[in-house]
């Protein structure tokens, strides 16, 4: 009996090694001291597992296969390696692995990752992997700059948002570092759009003006941020701000010669006049960019006045030119797959058969952008498909739903995205509101844009 039980004994110690071992370490970590049984998980790992450890540690956020091939191969671990070390450092729980759309993805707890970046401190390898790992998403941030005309916008901008932490700490990085300065306003300016969704025009400003300050040389690199930095600041409606970035970036293109940045400062000088209520000068803006992109063969930059030229015609009433713009816009996403100029020019052909009394066919169209831009994150699309809906509901007095869409509308504009670079659209807002409170009545009016 004595031997049996020994038996059963050893078979229960073993269960519970067993059960112990395959523990999440947040579970482990609530039990025991964390610094031992982090160490005591580290001691365990081989040496590679232990090196691919400290260098991921690099990332703040998180990483996938290609990321850690890119930052953590080399000197010591082969990149074919790389899969099934993360494999084993996910059944350690050393990473925490999650499926997401694109694939795999890998998260350090904070703890474990604290302690792999002293151990790559240890090793003498921190500046080595920070700059690999700034270079990784500095590459990163201009692919999906030059890619952004294109099929793939969606799985692009959802990329850059799960990496937001590892690109705040990339751009640290660059501005940490003088010679770097270049670098780090490249990838603030790459990240343009980026910025413009998500309600992050507050954080792109400052890592602009950051580099700005950072990097005087009067070139095409400065003049491309200048316009970047004027975009986001008449979009959270600093006109006065961005004229000031506008004539900086328009005297080095001028000087320079760079077509394609006086078509970038012609548009900003547009959406400068649009938000200050002055149509016509804006109409002149577009105008002027949509033949200097035209002139320098940028389908991206043609599609973008070309927007701005159907919604500005829209807005004010003037279907054919509106129709006439938005359909050269569609034809010139259609021909290179892109999706989120093509919602807007859709939002404006919506906004021309509510103008014209075509309530169904703008209600559709309307609907059909929403999509796309929610997909996308993208608040100004977003805000302006509600408004579309709400005054077609309205205008179809069914003043109920028009007014919880304002409430919707509302929503997303208090988010960090006001209404002045649309000029008239306001206009119609405040037109739509009148209508659904007379119908409502004050009270009802209130409960339905809660």
């Amino acid at each position: 009996m004595a031997v049996a039980d020994g038996r059963i004994g050893g078979e229960r110690v073993a269960r519970v090694r067993r059960r112990v071992d395959g523990l999440p370490f947040a579970i482990g970590l609530a039990a025991a001291r964390p610094r031992a049984l982090i160490a005591w998980s580290h001691a365990r790992c081989s040496e590679r597992e232990r090196l691919l450890w400290a260098r991921a540690s690099a990332f703040a956020g998180g990483l996938d296969l290609a990321a850690a091939e890119a930052v953590c191969s080399g000197d010591g671990i082969a990149r074919e390696d790389v899969p099934g070390l993360l494999a084993a450092l996910a059944d350690r729980s050393v990473l925490i692995r999650r499926e997401t759309a694109d694939g795999v993805r890998y998260r350090m707890p904070d703890p474990i990752r604290r302690y792999g970046r002293e151990r790559l401190a240890e090793l003498g390898e921190e500046t080595r992997t920070l700059g690999r790992h700034r270079a990784y998403h500095r590459d990163l941030a201009a692919r999906s700059a030059a890619e952004l005309f294109g099929p793939d916008q969606v799985r692009r901008f959802a990329r850059l948002r799960r990496g937001q932490a590892d690109l705040r700490a990339a751009l640290a990085y660059c501005f940490a570092e003088p010679e770097a300065a270049a670098t780090g306003l490249a990838m603030a300016t790459d990240l343009l759009h980026h910025w413009l969704t998500g309600h992050r025009l507050a954080e792109g400003r400052r890592w602009l003006a950051q580099g700005l300050a950072a990097w005087a040389e009067p070139d095409d690199l400065r003049a491309r941020a200048l316009c970047a930095a004027g975009l986001l600041a008449v979009a959270q409606g600093d006109a006065e701000a961005a004229e000031e970035l506008l004539d900086e970036s328009r005297a080095i293109a001028g000087r320079l010669g760079l077509d394609a940045d006086l078509g970038h400062a012609a548009l900003l000088t547009g959406m400068i006049a649009m938000a200050r209520g002055r149509p016509d000068e804006a109409i002149t803006g577009y105008e002027e960019a949509l033949d200097r992109h035209r002139l320098a063969g940028e389908p991206a930059g043609v599609a973008l006045a070309l927007v701005r030229l159907c919604l500005t015609h829209a807005l004010r009433g003037d279907s054919p030119r509106a129709i006439a713009h938005a359909q050269e816009c569609l034809a010139v996403c259609d021909a290179h797959g892109e999706g989120w100029h093509r919602a807007y020019a859709t939002l404006a052909l919506g906004i021309a058969a509510w103008r014209r009394g075509d309530l169904t066919r703008a209600t559709d169209l309307a609907r059909e952008a929403l999509r796309f831009v929610a997909a996308l994150d993208d608040p100004p699309g977003i805000g302006i498909a509600l408004e579309v809906l709400a005054w077609t509901a309205a205008a179809q007095q069914r003043h109920d739903r028009a007014a919880r869409l304002l409430g919707a509308a509302a929503g997303v504009w208090r988010g960090g995205m006001p209404l002045p670079e649309y000029g008239h659209l306001t206009r119609h807002h405040d037109e739509c509101a009148t209508t659904a409170r007379e119908a409502l009545g004050d009270a009802a009016f209130r409960r339905a844009t809660r």
